[in-house]
């Protein structure tokens, strides 16, 4: 006969391999950008410097304390980077391991320790893990790189409870500073863990049996005030995080009343949606005018009620379970039911992560006790499988809406069509970053018909129609945002870009200083007018904004990132070395700043050097197109003609389109003498850029090369048409004249 042991870790195992299947699809997924994981992961300053644990500890970033979650996200850049497979995988991971919790504590409270007869307790707990692990409703907390918090969270929550289960068997010191420690790292991950203390003492009730008389109660309490008091600390430090970033609604914006009506609502609509799980989106908008004879509400209020009498009807009879089940999940669910509002949606998905655990824990007992008394034992067996099945299948589907900004959003716009000014504005969000201007535009519309004045939305049509070029259009809509609020300095820098677009440097000028006189500390605004200063060679201002810069952060990736660019644009090569190490230094993944120093190599004719940079860009990102590029043309100075065709080859191949890419690519065929595939490469990159004055220079030397003197002649002088201080196409077409008689060739300037 299998002994327990065997049996119980087949059992983790298969539970383990199974929630894994399920959710491998997650790996096929990428950073939602335009909600929340570019915050927390890929635009986060604190996990991608490799901050202290310190920093973290004391951060509120993005309205939040969790600085374990923030460790968690950093020691996967670290590996990763900014790999989303990474990223994802750690997060299916640890849903797994918490699959397999779930089933342990089922097994060990409701067995009490001791092993139940023709496995009856594994069926009842390999149920619950499968009702808690595969369903849909667990895909949010899974597929969104943003909510690591659920998944450390639950894992440390459900260690927590395995270790107080331990320490109320041994007894022992050692095992309840182990619980303490453990509970501390819970409420670090997502201050959600503060209602466990109060579980413990629903499970001191029932199963552990430890409160059964008034008597009781005192020592239990004085023996969980350590728990409280880590509870009060993270509530507080949460509370604080949030009120001070503006997270938290007033009463004003939402009423006591309509708290409580959105309260029950969700009482009952986290029920539903477990046991009938349809309509499930990331965003579900809080109610238009609520009502306390709404069905939502009656709802939420019938089963309130009806299941509190249930449960109290039940303990009279002998039988707690009900009671504990029902209150477990009232208790686990109080911080996010909404009396405490914080955000703009209803409810979310993600919130049913530990809460449901107590209507699925009820549902294995039940099996268990069907399966104990021989009964129906067939039908369970299948109806396992189909629920394997079913929700298997819907989880999956469920995991590709989080494929990426666009699918995310689309059921929102469709569930609610016209009404949800996030989805709209997050959609163009999407577009934007992807290129598609025109979608981006529509999107934005269509939430500025929803909240006509809502100042975002004209700043980001400002956006969109100065990278369209529609200048006048982006100075309507940035003037309409400034009539909005006259002193946000974010609409004041993109007049100011938009200024620089006009080729008015005055007035952008006078922008930025604008901004930065309501906002000293605006790094961006403060970087770009640094920027201007050097474009216009008014280089020592330009070096005092950037280390104006560093005086407000001294590890800004962007201020040392420009003054090596401004060093090296004075050949101060040296101080440029100098900043671009301290970069890698504190930025250890930064691929910009290897790239600028393999460029600062090159220039100092230290193409080993150069070389190895390069190398180690590509091992951080084999994909980064500008260092295969600029390694390529290394090679062509090293002589290493194959290598640098090869590389630029895949360059092409990763963007076809990319003007400097083909250029090289066209200089690359010249050093091999195939001169009809480097004019090929040439002309497609006048075709897209029919103002590259290196481009006609280098078709020049070209038709030189194959003795085509006139054409050669022609494509200098456009060159220096369009760029009449070009100094390579005026020294090449004067030797052409010069030597036109005897055709010597122009050599390479």
């Amino acid at each position: 006969m299998t002994s327990f042991n065997s049996k119980f870790l087949l059992s983790l195992v298969g539970l383990f391999v199974l929630t894994v299947v399920v959710f491998r699809g997650v790996l096929d997924n990428g950073f939602i950008l335009n909600w929340d994981d570019f915050e927390y992961v890929t635009e986060n300053p604190m996990i991608q410097k490799w901050a202290n644990f310190f920093e973290m500890t004391v951060s509120f970033h993005s309205a939040n304390w969790h600085p374990l979650t923030w460790f968690s996200h950093a020691l996967d850049y670290r590996i990763y980077g900014l790999n989303p497979f990474g990223h994802h995988l750690t997060s299916l991971f640890l849903h797994g391991l918490n699959t397999c919790w779930v089933f342990a504590l089922f097994v060990i409270l409701a067995g009490r320790g001791k092993e139940v007869s023709n496995y009856s307790l594994y069926v009842g707990g390999i149920f619950t893990a499968l009702l808690f692990g595969l369903h849909p409703l667990r895909v949010e907390s899974v597929a969104w790189i943003s909510e690591r918090k659920d998944l450390l969270c639950g894992f440390l929550y459900f260690s927590t409870i395995g270790v107080y289960y331990l320490y109320v068997r041994e007894k022992k010191r050692w095992i309840y500073s182990i619980m303490f420690f453990l509970f501390a790292l819970a409420i670090m991950s997502k201050p959600m863990a503060v209602t466990l203390p109060i579980v413990l003492l629903l499970l001191d009730i029932f199963p552990l049996e430890r409160l059964r008389l008034s008597k009781d109660l005192p020592f239990l309490l004085i023996e969980k005030i350590p728990l409280f008091a880590l509870s009060l600390m993270g509530g507080i430090l949460t509370l604080f995080a949030q009120r001070t970033t503006g997270a938290v609604r007033t009463l004003e914006e939402t009423s006591l009343s309509d708290r409580i009506i959105n309260a029950f609502h969700t009482l009952w609509a986290y029920i539903e949606k477990t046991f009938w799980p349809r309509d499930l989106l990331p965003f579900y908008p809080l109610w238009v005018n609520p009502s306390w004879f709404s069905i939502k509400f009656l709802l939420g209020l019938m089963l309130f009620l009806g299941a509190t009498l249930f449960s109290f009807y039940q303990w009279k009879k002998g039988n707690p379970a009900w009671a504990i089940a029902w209150l477990f999940y009232l208790v686990t669910l109080a911080p996010v039911i909404g009396i405490i509002k914080v955000g703009t949606q209803a409810m979310a998905d993600r919130y049913t992560y530990i809460p449901t655990l107590g209507p699925a824990f009820l549902a294995g007992a039940g099996l268990t006790n069907l399966w104990q008394r021989n009964m129906f034992r067939s039908g369970i067996v299948l109806g396992i499988a189909f629920m394997i099945f079913a929700l298997g299948n819907l989880s999956s589907k469920q995991i590709r809406i989080w494929h990426d900004g666009e699918s995310l959003w689309i059921p929102v716009v469709k569930k609610f069509p016209n009404k949800i000014y996030r989805a709209h504005a997050n959609l163009a969000t999407y577009y934007f970053q992807e290129g598609q201007l025109k979608k981006a535009e529509n999107q934005l519309k269509t939430a500025l018909n929803i909240q006509p004045n809502q100042i975002d939305t004209f700043f980001y049509l400002g956006m969109i129609y100065t990278n369209q070029g529609r200048l006048e259009e982006a100075m309507e809509a940035l003037k309409k945002a400034l009539l909005l609020n006259a002193k946000d300095e974010r609409v004041l820098y993109r007049l100011g870009v938009l200024y620089e677009k006009l080729r008015q440097e005055d007035l952008a000028q006078s922008e930025y200083k604008k901004a930065l006189h309501l906002k000293p500390e605006a790094k961006l605004v403060r970087l770009r007018l640094g920027q201007l200063y050097a474009k216009t060679n008014r280089f020592s201002e330009a070096e005092e904004q950037f280390k104006k810069v560093l005086e407000f952060d001294p590890e800004s990736e962007g201020a040392r990132n420009n003054l090596g660019a401004l060093y090296y644009q004075t050949n101060k090569f040296r101080k440029a070395e100098v900043e671009y190490l301290r970069v890698i230094k504190i930025w250890p993944r930064k691929v910009q700043a290897y790239n600028n120093l393999g460029v600062l190599y090159y220039e100092m004719k230290k193409f080993k050097d150069a070389e190895n940079i390069y190398r180690k860009v590509l091992e951080l990102d084999p994909n980064y197109i500008e260092t295969i590029n600029n390694l390529g043309v290394l090679y062509l100075a090293m002589n290493k003609n194959n290598d640098a065709l090869r590389l630029l080859q895949s360059s092409k191949s990763l963007n076809p389109t990319r003007v400097d890419t083909l250029y090289y690519l066209g200089i690359a065929y010249m050093s091999i003498k195939e001169w009809g595939s480097a004019q090929t490469e040439f002309r497609t990159a006048l075709s897209l850029n029919p103002n590259n004055a290196d481009i006609y220079d280098r078709l020049g030397i070209l038709f030189a090369r194959k003795g085509k003197l006139e054409k050669a002649r022609a494509a200098f002088q456009t060159a220096l048409k369009l760029n009449p201080s070009h100094p390579s196409a005026r020294t090449n077409l004067k030797r052409l004249e010069k030597n036109k008689e005897n055709k010597k060739l122009p050599p390479f300037s």
